[in-house]
């Protein structure tokens, strides 16, 4: 069966590879996760995305969870320039997405099986459930793979004079996926070593575990930005 990609079709010759960095809501925690949902879309700027809903196991049993990761710029393009380098990289959303396929099957998200199909969807506009056509990842549907969830606190934001989305004083809290382990816990750099074992997810842990990652920035208006720096998740 001939594998469409038409949301994907520019991030063909895309190479990536993935690094061990340490760098209501879900503890920032490394997380075992059975895949439910992923499809292909793009938003009304032509950004390509990713929408991922996995069933969480956690301490207290099973939970939901979904995200939208956002894989190329607006233009539908997979990668960036590297100021540094010159180089041509993948958009780290696009690293991620495609490291998540390759742990959890063994192949890059542009190998994967494909399928236009009509599922539910949210509607942000009636902000309920709709039915839509979507280019479901049906090869990714059922798999395993560990994730690791952060919490972070953010900045909210607000048009300023001009029209232009800026952070404001105000803060929210929200979790991210940041890293993928296979299901039994190696990173694709340990799995590509042939390790039986991984030590990496320990070091993330130690690091990251009940975290709460503080993303703001200072609003350009002068007003202090909330949230804790790193500080133990309540949640």
């Amino acid at each position: 069966m001939e594998n469409k990609m038409s949301l994907l079709a520019n991030a063909k010759n895309v190479e990536t590879k993935d690094t061990d960095f340490l760098g209501g809501k879900l503890e920032s925690n490394v997380y075992l996760c059975a895949v439910k949902m992923m499809y292909i879309d793009k938003n009304q700027s032509g950004a390509v995305f990713a929408n991922i809903e996995v069933a969480v196991k956690t301490d207290t049993g099973v939970r939901a969870y979904n995200e939208t990761i956002y894989m190329s710029n607006k233009a539908g393009e997979f990668t960036f320039k590297d100021k540094k380098t010159g180089e041509d990289k993948p958009m780290p959303g696009y690293a991620l997405v495609d490291t998540i396929c390759k742990l959890a099957t063994g192949k890059s998200l542009t190998e994967q099986e494909l399928a236009q199909k009509t599922i539910e969807v949210y509607d942000p506009q009636s902000k309920g459930k709709v039915q839509a056509s979507k280019e479901v990842v049906v090869s990714m549907l059922k798999q395993k793979v560990q994730l690791a969830i952060v919490q972070q606190t953010e900045n909210k934001s607000a048009k300023d004079a001009n029209g232009k989305y800026v952070p404001t004083a105000e803060t929210f809290t929200k979790n991210s996926i940041v890293k993928a382990f296979t299901a039994e816990g190696l990173t694709q750099t340990e799995k590509d070593a042939g390790k039986s074992e991984g030590e990496f997810k320990e070091a993330w842990l130690k690091r990251n575990k009940g975290v709460v990652i503080d993303k703001t920035v200072k609003p350009a208006n002068g007003a202090t930005a909330g949230g804790a720096s790193k500080t133990a998740s309540k949640a």
